[in-house]
């Protein structure tokens, strides 16, 4: 009989951002940014995905399309510019699945600025 894995993910996270000093006038720079939880120690548990959403959506909705299969990334971190179609201000959530597909209950969300410095000093946490 398997274990459930809803009540395991009041996963944490956050998106861990440099400050950033950006060229003159705004122009876009490529840059890194790190997205990191807790370990997640769950035996069941076998790997996670990242929804992500615009963040100027109202309401946000992490659906299906914008899903990434992470694996099970050790540490519990990713680059994200590594896993994203996208670029721009944008959230993130994180579920927990198992081998037989079920998923967990929602991370906490994240929101920021990823793919190109912002403004200066802007820093992301929980």
């Amino acid at each position: 009989m398997m274990r459930r894995i809803v009540p395991m993910l009041f996963i944490a996270f956050s998106l861990l951002l440099p400050a950033c000093a950006g060229p003159p006038h705004g122009s876009p720079t490529p840059v890194d940014r790190t997205l990191a939880w807790d370990t997640y120690t769950d035996p069941d548990g076998t790997g996670f995905f990242l929804y992500w959403a615009p963040e100027a959506e109202n309401p946000r909705q992490y659906i299906d399309t914008r899903k990434i299969d992470l694996g099970r990334p050790f540490p519990e971190q990713i680059i994200v510019k590594d896993f994203m179609p996208a670029r721009g201000s944008l959230c993130f959530k994180l579920t927990a699945y198992d081998a037989a597909g079920n998923e967990s209950a929602w991370s906490n969300e994240d929101c920021g600025y990823f793919g190109f410095t912002g403004p200066s000093g802007l820093v992301v946490g929980p």
